[in-house]
Protein backbone atom coordinates (compact mmCIF):
# COMPACT_ATOMS: atom_id res chain seq x y z
CA UNK A 1 0.00 0.00 0.00
CA UNK A 2 0.76 3.48 -0.07
CA UNK A 3 2.29 6.47 1.75
CA UNK A 4 1.65 9.79 -0.28
CA UNK A 5 -0.74 11.34 -1.99
CA UNK A 6 -2.11 11.64 -5.77
CA UNK A 7 -3.75 15.20 -6.98
CA UNK A 8 -5.29 16.87 -9.93
CA UNK A 9 -5.03 20.99 -10.07
CA UNK A 10 -6.24 23.88 -11.89
CA UNK A 11 -4.48 27.13 -11.55
CA UNK A 12 -3.76 30.31 -11.95
CA UNK A 13 -1.25 32.92 -10.10
CA UNK A 14 2.03 32.11 -8.79
CA UNK A 15 2.29 33.03 -5.01
CA UNK A 16 0.19 34.52 -2.21
CA UNK A 17 -3.11 36.44 -4.66
CA UNK A 18 -3.57 39.66 -3.91
CA UNK A 19 -5.64 41.69 -6.42
CA UNK A 20 -6.56 41.63 -9.92
CA UNK A 21 -3.65 44.49 -10.03
CA UNK A 22 -0.99 42.44 -9.16
CA UNK A 23 0.51 39.19 -7.59
CA UNK A 24 3.66 38.43 -5.81
CA UNK A 25 6.21 36.14 -8.09
CA UNK A 26 9.68 34.97 -7.08
CA UNK A 27 12.28 34.84 -10.03
CA UNK A 28 10.90 31.70 -11.81
CA UNK A 29 8.13 34.23 -12.50
CA UNK A 30 9.87 35.86 -15.17
CA UNK A 31 10.44 34.50 -19.27
CA UNK A 32 12.99 36.55 -20.35
CA UNK A 33 13.62 39.74 -18.26
CA UNK A 34 15.99 42.46 -18.51
CA UNK A 35 18.46 41.91 -15.66
CA UNK A 36 20.55 44.95 -14.15
CA UNK A 37 23.33 44.24 -11.70
CA UNK A 38 24.20 47.12 -9.00
CA UNK A 39 28.28 46.09 -8.72
CA UNK A 40 29.54 49.29 -9.71
CA UNK A 41 29.92 52.63 -7.49
CA UNK A 42 27.35 54.89 -8.91
CA UNK A 43 27.34 57.70 -5.89
CA UNK A 44 24.62 58.92 -5.18
CA UNK A 45 21.40 59.97 -7.16
CA UNK A 46 18.54 61.52 -5.27
CA UNK A 47 15.98 62.35 -7.54
CA UNK A 48 15.33 62.22 -11.39
CA UNK A 49 17.13 65.14 -12.42
CA UNK A 50 20.69 62.96 -11.82
CA UNK A 51 22.48 61.44 -14.68
CA UNK A 52 21.03 57.67 -14.71
CA UNK A 53 23.75 55.25 -15.96
CA UNK A 54 20.45 52.38 -16.79
CA UNK A 55 18.95 54.75 -19.45
CA UNK A 56 20.42 52.81 -22.07
CA UNK A 57 18.82 49.81 -20.65
CA UNK A 58 15.39 51.27 -20.85
CA UNK A 59 15.27 52.19 -17.24
CA UNK A 60 15.22 55.11 -14.95
CA UNK A 61 16.73 54.66 -11.28
CA UNK A 62 16.97 57.19 -8.53
CA UNK A 63 16.84 58.32 -5.57
CA UNK A 64 19.72 55.52 -3.91
CA UNK A 65 23.22 55.43 -3.06
CA UNK A 66 25.71 52.77 -4.07
CA UNK A 67 29.02 54.12 -2.06
CA UNK A 68 29.52 50.50 -1.91
CA UNK A 69 28.95 49.00 -5.33
CA UNK A 70 25.62 48.50 -4.64
CA UNK A 71 22.09 50.20 -4.39
CA UNK A 72 21.21 50.86 -0.70
CA UNK A 73 17.84 52.47 -0.19
CA UNK A 74 18.87 56.03 0.89
CA UNK A 75 17.39 57.68 3.74
CA UNK A 76 18.58 60.89 2.45
CA UNK A 77 16.85 59.97 -0.63
CA UNK A 78 13.27 59.51 0.44
CA UNK A 79 13.95 56.41 1.87
CA UNK A 80 13.10 54.68 -1.69
CA UNK A 81 14.87 52.96 -4.80
CA UNK A 82 12.73 54.13 -7.86
CA UNK A 83 12.53 52.46 -11.16
CA UNK A 84 10.68 54.43 -14.22
CA UNK A 85 10.11 52.48 -17.25
CA UNK A 86 10.32 54.59 -20.87
CA UNK A 87 7.04 52.14 -21.66
CA UNK A 88 5.00 50.15 -19.11
CA UNK A 89 6.00 46.86 -18.32
CA UNK A 90 4.46 43.77 -16.64
CA UNK A 91 6.30 42.54 -13.95
CA UNK A 92 9.22 43.92 -11.72
CA UNK A 93 11.42 42.42 -9.34
CA UNK A 94 14.83 42.47 -7.17
CA UNK A 95 16.79 41.20 -4.34
CA UNK A 96 16.73 42.48 -1.12
CA UNK A 97 20.21 41.97 0.91
CA UNK A 98 21.87 42.76 3.72
CA UNK A 99 18.46 43.73 5.33
CA UNK A 100 18.64 41.67 8.66
CA UNK A 101 15.33 42.00 10.41
CA UNK A 102 13.92 45.32 8.19
CA UNK A 103 10.59 45.66 6.29
CA UNK A 104 10.84 46.27 2.53
CA UNK A 105 8.28 47.33 0.80
CA UNK A 106 8.19 47.13 -3.48
CA UNK A 107 5.12 49.18 -4.92
CA UNK A 108 4.15 49.48 -8.32
CA UNK A 109 2.13 52.15 -10.21
CA UNK A 110 0.24 52.57 -13.69
CA UNK A 111 1.42 55.35 -15.77
CA UNK A 112 -1.31 58.01 -14.08
CA UNK A 113 0.78 57.52 -11.12
CA UNK A 114 -1.71 55.54 -8.87
CA UNK A 115 -0.74 52.47 -7.02
CA UNK A 116 -1.36 49.08 -8.49
CA UNK A 117 -0.38 46.59 -5.82
CA UNK A 118 2.68 46.22 -3.48
CA UNK A 119 4.46 43.34 -1.40
CA UNK A 120 6.17 43.35 1.55
CA UNK A 121 9.26 41.19 2.55
CA UNK A 122 11.22 41.14 6.07
CA UNK A 123 15.01 40.53 5.98
CA UNK A 124 17.06 38.97 2.61
CA UNK A 125 14.22 38.37 0.09
CA UNK A 126 12.74 38.51 -3.61
CA UNK A 127 10.27 41.08 -3.95
CA UNK A 128 8.32 40.93 -7.25
CA UNK A 129 5.11 41.31 -8.88
CA UNK A 130 3.39 40.60 -12.28
CA UNK A 131 0.47 43.26 -13.15
CA UNK A 132 -0.95 40.46 -15.37
CA UNK A 133 -0.27 43.13 -18.58
CA UNK A 134 1.85 45.70 -19.50
CA UNK A 135 0.86 48.53 -17.11
CA UNK A 136 3.95 48.77 -14.79
CA UNK A 137 5.02 52.70 -15.11
CA UNK A 138 7.21 52.59 -11.87
CA UNK A 139 8.06 50.91 -9.16
CA UNK A 140 9.40 51.81 -5.62
CA UNK A 141 11.11 49.95 -3.19
CA UNK A 142 10.78 51.23 0.30
CA UNK A 143 12.02 50.97 3.77
CA UNK A 144 9.95 50.29 6.26
CA UNK A 145 9.50 51.70 8.52
CA UNK A 146 11.77 54.97 7.87
CA UNK A 147 14.62 53.53 9.69
CA UNK A 148 17.61 55.34 8.57
CA UNK A 149 19.97 52.73 10.09
CA UNK A 150 18.81 49.07 8.34
CA UNK A 151 19.93 50.16 4.49
CA UNK A 152 18.42 47.47 2.88
CA UNK A 153 20.03 46.71 -0.53
CA UNK A 154 18.27 46.50 -4.00
CA UNK A 155 20.10 44.67 -6.43
CA UNK A 156 19.66 42.09 -9.71
CA UNK A 157 16.91 44.60 -10.89
CA UNK A 158 14.19 42.53 -13.65
CA UNK A 159 11.45 43.91 -15.92
CA UNK A 160 9.96 42.57 -19.06
CA UNK A 161 6.80 42.98 -20.75
CA UNK A 162 5.73 40.05 -22.26
CA UNK A 163 2.56 38.11 -20.66
CA UNK A 164 2.48 34.00 -20.75
CA UNK A 165 1.06 33.02 -23.62
CA UNK A 166 -3.00 32.99 -23.64
CA UNK A 167 -3.45 29.43 -25.05
CA UNK A 168 -1.29 27.82 -22.54
CA UNK A 169 -2.06 24.26 -20.98
CA UNK A 170 -3.65 22.21 -19.65
CA UNK A 171 -0.99 21.38 -17.11
CA UNK A 172 0.01 18.37 -15.08
CA UNK A 173 2.63 17.88 -12.41
CA UNK A 174 2.78 14.21 -10.97
CA UNK A 175 5.16 13.23 -8.06
CA UNK A 176 5.43 9.41 -7.36
CA UNK A 177 7.67 8.20 -4.37
CA UNK A 178 9.15 4.94 -3.72
CA UNK A 179 8.17 3.25 -6.72
CA UNK A 180 4.95 4.32 -8.18
CA UNK A 181 6.30 6.96 -10.41
CA UNK A 182 4.72 4.65 -12.95
CA UNK A 183 1.12 5.61 -11.75
CA UNK A 184 2.16 9.12 -12.51
CA UNK A 185 3.13 8.30 -16.38
CA UNK A 186 0.40 6.65 -16.67
CA UNK A 187 -2.12 9.04 -15.86
CA UNK A 188 -0.22 11.39 -17.77
CA UNK A 189 -0.28 9.34 -20.64
CA UNK A 190 -3.77 8.46 -20.53
CA UNK A 191 -4.52 12.34 -20.08
CA UNK A 192 -2.61 13.48 -23.25
CA UNK A 193 -4.27 11.10 -25.46
CA UNK A 194 -7.24 12.74 -25.47
CA UNK A 195 -8.11 15.69 -27.27
CA UNK A 196 -8.19 18.82 -25.61
CA UNK A 197 -4.30 17.21 -23.77
CA UNK A 198 -3.54 17.48 -27.16
CA UNK A 199 -2.93 20.72 -27.41
CA UNK A 200 0.13 23.00 -28.12
CA UNK A 201 0.60 24.70 -25.24
CA UNK A 202 -0.16 21.22 -22.83
CA UNK A 203 3.16 21.19 -20.70
CA UNK A 204 3.33 17.80 -18.10
CA UNK A 205 6.22 16.96 -15.82
CA UNK A 206 6.36 13.33 -13.74
CA UNK A 207 8.81 13.51 -10.81
CA UNK A 208 10.30 10.74 -8.88
CA UNK A 209 11.14 10.45 -5.01
CA UNK A 210 10.49 14.05 -3.81
CA UNK A 211 10.59 14.78 -0.55
CA UNK A 212 7.51 16.76 1.01
CA UNK A 213 9.22 20.27 1.04
CA UNK A 214 10.65 19.74 -2.55
CA UNK A 215 6.87 19.16 -3.28
CA UNK A 216 5.14 21.84 -1.04
CA UNK A 217 7.81 25.12 -2.95
CA UNK A 218 9.73 23.35 -5.86
CA UNK A 219 6.43 21.84 -7.38
CA UNK A 220 3.78 23.40 -6.19
CA UNK A 221 5.72 26.72 -7.18
CA UNK A 222 6.10 25.24 -10.96
CA UNK A 223 2.78 24.03 -11.56
CA UNK A 224 1.31 27.71 -10.06
CA UNK A 225 3.28 29.62 -11.74
CA UNK A 226 2.57 28.09 -15.43
CA UNK A 227 -1.10 27.87 -15.32
CA UNK A 228 -3.03 30.52 -15.72
CA UNK A 229 -7.15 31.56 -15.13
CA UNK A 230 -9.35 29.36 -16.97
CA UNK A 231 -6.48 26.45 -17.50
CA UNK A 232 -7.02 23.01 -16.55
CA UNK A 233 -3.78 21.61 -14.17
CA UNK A 234 -3.03 18.52 -12.92
CA UNK A 235 -0.72 17.97 -9.43
CA UNK A 236 -1.17 13.87 -8.84
CA UNK A 237 0.99 12.42 -6.30
CA UNK A 238 1.26 8.61 -5.69
CA UNK A 239 3.22 6.82 -3.03
CA UNK A 240 2.67 5.72 0.83
CA UNK A 241 1.27 7.88 3.20
CA UNK A 242 1.35 7.94 7.24
CA UNK A 243 -1.30 9.13 9.94
CA UNK A 244 0.80 9.69 12.79
CA UNK A 245 1.76 12.96 12.97
CA UNK A 246 0.66 14.42 16.42
CA UNK A 247 -2.05 17.17 15.72
CA UNK A 248 -0.08 20.56 17.40
CA UNK A 249 -2.93 23.03 16.18
CA UNK A 250 -6.19 20.80 16.63
CA UNK A 251 -7.71 20.78 13.64
CA UNK A 252 -8.50 17.25 13.62
CA UNK A 253 -11.57 15.15 14.44
CA UNK A 254 -11.18 14.50 18.30
CA UNK A 255 -11.12 11.03 17.86
CA UNK A 256 -7.89 11.19 16.25
CA UNK A 257 -5.58 14.37 16.97
CA UNK A 258 -3.17 13.24 14.38
CA UNK A 259 -2.33 14.44 10.91
CA UNK A 260 -2.00 12.23 7.63
CA UNK A 261 1.46 13.10 5.75
CA UNK A 262 3.14 12.48 2.21
CA UNK A 263 7.03 12.04 1.25
CA UNK A 264 9.24 9.12 0.91
CA UNK A 265 8.83 6.30 3.28
CA UNK A 266 12.37 6.71 4.65
CA UNK A 267 14.73 10.03 5.32
CA UNK A 268 11.88 12.41 5.30
CA UNK A 269 9.96 14.07 8.00
CA UNK A 270 7.08 14.18 5.04
CA UNK A 271 4.42 16.69 4.41
CA UNK A 272 1.21 17.12 6.40
CA UNK A 273 -2.14 17.24 5.16
CA UNK A 274 -2.39 20.58 6.94
CA UNK A 275 0.77 22.24 4.92
CA UNK A 276 -0.11 20.05 1.57
CA UNK A 277 -3.32 22.56 1.89
CA UNK A 278 -1.46 25.40 2.50
CA UNK A 279 0.86 24.65 -0.82
CA UNK A 280 -2.23 24.64 -2.60
CA UNK A 281 -4.36 27.70 -1.53
CA UNK A 282 -1.26 29.89 -3.43
CA UNK A 283 -3.33 29.17 -6.24
CA UNK A 284 -5.78 31.54 -7.54
CA UNK A 285 -8.79 30.81 -5.64
CA UNK A 286 -11.25 31.96 -9.17
CA UNK A 287 -9.53 28.70 -10.81
CA UNK A 288 -10.92 25.23 -11.08
CA UNK A 289 -8.66 22.93 -8.31
CA UNK A 290 -8.89 18.63 -8.49
CA UNK A 291 -7.16 17.23 -6.17
CA UNK A 292 -6.34 13.53 -6.55
CA UNK A 293 -4.62 11.42 -3.65
CA UNK A 294 -3.87 7.88 -4.17
CA UNK A 295 -2.62 6.84 -0.98
CA UNK A 296 -3.50 5.11 1.86
CA UNK A 297 -5.74 6.89 4.53
CA UNK A 298 -6.28 9.72 1.78
CA UNK A 299 -9.79 10.26 2.94
CA UNK A 300 -7.96 11.56 6.17
CA UNK A 301 -6.58 14.49 3.97
CA UNK A 302 -9.65 16.72 4.09
CA UNK A 303 -11.38 15.57 7.39
CA UNK A 304 -9.38 18.29 9.43
CA UNK A 305 -10.26 22.15 9.69
CA UNK A 306 -7.40 23.11 8.00
CA UNK A 307 -7.10 20.18 5.11
CA UNK A 308 -7.94 19.71 1.75
CA UNK A 309 -11.43 21.09 2.90
CA UNK A 310 -10.16 24.37 2.63
CA UNK A 311 -9.42 25.03 -0.91
CA UNK A 312 -12.08 27.27 -2.22
CA UNK A 313 -12.66 25.89 -5.47
CA UNK A 314 -11.36 22.50 -5.46
CA UNK A 315 -12.86 18.80 -7.01
CA UNK A 316 -10.87 16.39 -4.37
CA UNK A 317 -10.17 12.63 -5.52
CA UNK A 318 -9.62 10.08 -2.71
CA UNK A 319 -8.14 6.04 -3.74
CA UNK A 320 -10.19 5.33 -0.38
CA UNK A 321 -11.25 6.65 3.55
CA UNK A 322 -9.34 7.27 6.24
CA UNK A 323 -9.61 4.09 7.90
CA UNK A 324 -8.49 2.20 4.47
CA UNK A 325 -5.56 0.77 3.11
CA UNK A 326 -5.22 1.73 -0.95
CA UNK A 327 -3.77 -1.25 -2.61
CA UNK A 328 -1.33 -1.54 -5.83
CA UNK A 329 -1.10 -3.64 -8.54
CA UNK A 330 0.63 -5.48 -11.38
CA UNK A 331 0.97 -2.15 -13.53
CA UNK A 332 -0.76 0.55 -11.69
CA UNK A 333 -2.02 1.22 -8.47
CA UNK A 334 -5.68 0.07 -8.02
CA UNK A 335 -7.66 3.90 -8.09
CA UNK A 336 -4.98 5.30 -10.57
CA UNK A 337 -5.50 1.69 -12.99
CA UNK A 338 -9.59 2.79 -12.32
CA UNK A 339 -9.15 6.61 -13.51
CA UNK A 340 -7.20 5.84 -16.53
CA UNK A 341 -9.10 2.96 -17.94
CA UNK A 342 -12.23 5.55 -17.68
CA UNK A 343 -10.66 8.19 -20.03
CA UNK A 344 -9.16 5.64 -22.21
CA UNK A 345 -10.78 5.39 -25.64
CA UNK A 346 -12.43 2.33 -26.36
CA UNK A 347 -14.62 1.39 -29.07
CA UNK A 348 -15.08 4.95 -30.21
CA UNK A 349 -15.93 6.76 -26.88
CA UNK A 350 -14.62 6.87 -23.00
CA UNK A 351 -15.78 4.48 -20.49
CA UNK A 352 -16.80 7.48 -18.08
CA UNK A 353 -18.95 9.17 -20.80
CA UNK A 354 -22.00 8.27 -19.33
CA UNK A 355 -24.14 10.70 -21.55
CA UNK A 356 -22.82 9.60 -24.16
CA UNK A 357 -21.88 13.70 -25.56
CA UNK A 358 -17.78 12.83 -26.02
CA UNK A 359 -17.01 14.80 -22.40
CA UNK A 360 -16.00 13.14 -19.17
CA UNK A 361 -16.81 15.72 -16.28
CA UNK A 362 -15.22 15.30 -13.08
CA UNK A 363 -18.45 13.82 -11.97
CA UNK A 364 -18.43 11.39 -14.39
CA UNK A 365 -14.88 10.33 -13.78
CA UNK A 366 -15.35 9.82 -10.35
CA UNK A 367 -18.24 7.94 -10.65
CA UNK A 368 -16.57 5.43 -12.99
CA UNK A 369 -13.59 5.00 -11.17
CA UNK A 370 -15.72 4.15 -8.23
CA UNK A 371 -17.57 1.42 -9.76
CA UNK A 372 -14.03 -0.17 -11.15
CA UNK A 373 -12.18 0.08 -8.02
CA UNK A 374 -12.31 -2.91 -5.63
CA UNK A 375 -10.68 -3.59 -1.98
CA UNK A 376 -11.11 0.10 -1.26
CA UNK A 377 -14.04 2.93 -1.32
CA UNK A 378 -13.23 6.15 -3.07
CA UNK A 379 -14.15 9.07 -1.85
CA UNK A 380 -15.05 12.94 -3.37
CA UNK A 381 -15.10 16.66 -2.01
CA UNK A 382 -15.90 19.14 -4.29
CA UNK A 383 -15.94 22.69 -2.82
CA UNK A 384 -16.22 24.81 -5.67
CA UNK A 385 -18.99 22.85 -7.67
CA UNK A 386 -16.73 21.57 -10.42
CA UNK A 387 -18.51 18.51 -10.85
CA UNK A 388 -19.73 19.06 -14.10
CA UNK A 389 -16.27 20.76 -15.51
CA UNK A 390 -15.12 18.45 -18.50
CA UNK A 391 -11.55 17.36 -17.52
CA UNK A 392 -11.60 15.49 -21.27
CA UNK A 393 -13.27 17.07 -24.46
CA UNK A 394 -13.45 16.16 -27.91
CA UNK A 395 -11.73 19.44 -28.81
CA UNK A 396 -9.13 21.78 -26.37
CA UNK A 397 -11.29 22.77 -24.03
CA UNK A 398 -12.44 26.47 -23.50
CA UNK A 399 -15.74 25.21 -21.38
CA UNK A 400 -16.98 27.81 -18.45
CA UNK A 401 -16.94 26.19 -14.87
CA UNK A 402 -20.64 24.94 -14.66
CA UNK A 403 -22.58 24.64 -11.22
CA UNK A 404 -22.79 20.48 -10.64
CA UNK A 405 -21.65 17.82 -8.29
CA UNK A 406 -22.27 17.46 -4.93
CA UNK A 407 -20.50 16.65 -1.64
CA UNK A 408 -18.57 13.17 -0.62
CA UNK A 409 -18.77 12.96 3.21
CA UNK A 410 -15.68 11.96 4.79
CA UNK A 411 -15.37 9.82 8.37
CA UNK A 412 -12.86 7.74 10.04
CA UNK A 413 -9.36 7.88 10.60
CA UNK A 414 -6.77 6.03 10.61
CA UNK A 415 -3.54 5.29 12.53
CA UNK A 416 -1.68 2.23 10.79
CA UNK A 417 0.56 2.74 8.78
CA UNK A 418 0.00 0.96 5.46
CA UNK A 419 2.65 -0.41 2.08
CA UNK A 420 1.70 -2.07 -0.88
CA UNK A 421 3.15 -4.37 -3.95
CA UNK A 422 6.01 -2.67 -5.42
CA UNK A 423 6.19 -2.42 -9.55
CA UNK A 424 9.15 -1.81 -11.73
CA UNK A 425 9.44 1.92 -11.86
CA UNK A 426 9.48 3.84 -15.57
CA UNK A 427 12.36 6.57 -15.34
CA UNK A 428 12.37 8.47 -12.79
CA UNK A 429 11.30 12.34 -14.34
CA UNK A 430 10.31 13.60 -17.23
CA UNK A 431 9.41 17.56 -18.45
Amino acid sequence: MKRQTLIVTVLVAFLVVTTAHGVPINPDGFDDPVLLTFDANHGHVGGPEYPDPWLDRGVRVWGYESSYGDLFVSPSANNAVICEFPEPVQRVGADVLYATSTTTQLEIYDAAGQPLEHVDGVGECFLGLDAGSPSISSARFTDLPDAWYTFPVIDNLRFEVSAPPCDAGPFMLAVGNDGYVSDGYGLRDALTSTPNWQASGTQTRVLANRRGDQIASDDVAWLSGSAGANDLAVFYYSGHAGSDIFDFSWDEPASDYLDESIGLLTGDPGLSDDDLAAALRTIDPDTALVVILDTCHAGGFVDGLDDLCTLPNAYILLSCTADESSYGGDEFSEFTEALITAITDSDGGYPADGDGDGRVTLDEWYTCALINTSGQTPQYLDTGNLGAYAVVTPEPATLLLLVAGGLGLLSGRARRRCRRRRHEPYPSSDA
